[in-house]
């Protein structure tokens, strides 16, 4: 049985709002990759991709790890999926818990990139957190150290404690960096069940 303060622990609150079969970035450095496949998989019902595919077709040939990735994940499923980014020229609306609700209503997941910061508070890298389902009070994320939670509209936007297997805190970047992949409005389907 959880105590008070381990229920404090957004990795320790279960609901099961949605089945959801993210990857596990398997301790390398990969959420980028592991993140964007869970999600393509998902939309999709099928496996795609793996995080190995993605990181050999885009990022690691280009020399770059960044949300650009996307762009690569989503080719084989052309016209199915789209991928949409704030902040952009082509979608200038801010993050914020009502974007990512309005993603998630239309079938999507949205990927935060958050700043990993050590204990000291010292930044020690970027980290992605997915944003799977929603309830009324409440959103379902995945992290790809294979930690799955809820958090309220407030935690989305603040800085969260990492899970048992980081340590420190994941705060949100300063540019709102996230994207969403959703499905297409031309194209209907079911997500994987």
């Amino acid at each position: 049985m959880n105590t008070p303060y381990e229920l404090n622990h957004w990795w320790n609150r279960h609901a099961g709002l949605a089945p959801y079969v993210g990857l596990n970035q398997g301790g390398r450095d990969y959420c980028v990759f592991a993140s964007i496949a869970g999600a393509v998989n998902h939309l999709m019902g099928q496996d795609v991709l793996t995080m190995d595919m993605l990181a050999d077709a885009h990022a690691y040939k280009k020399g770059i790890t960044d949300f650009s990735v996307a762009d690569t994940a989503i080719e084989p499923c052309s016209g199915v999926l789209i991928v949409q980014r704030p902040n952009s020229r082509n979608f200038p609306s801010q993050l914020s818990p009502s974007l990512i609700r309005n993603w998630l209503r239309r079938q999507g997941i949205v990927i935060l990139s958050l700043e990993a910061h050590n204990p000291d508070g010292s930044f020690a890298g970027w980290h992605m957190l997915s944003v799977v389902a929603e309830s009324p009070s409440l959103v379902q994320v995945w992290d790809s150290t294979g930690y799955g939670g809820l958090l309220t509209d407030e935690e989305i936007m603040a800085t969260l404690e990492r899970p048992p297997s980081g340590c420190g805190t994941l705060v949100p970047h300063r540019n709102q960096d996230a994207i969403a992949i959703l499905r297409s409005d031309r194209h209907g389907g079911a997500l994987r069940p």
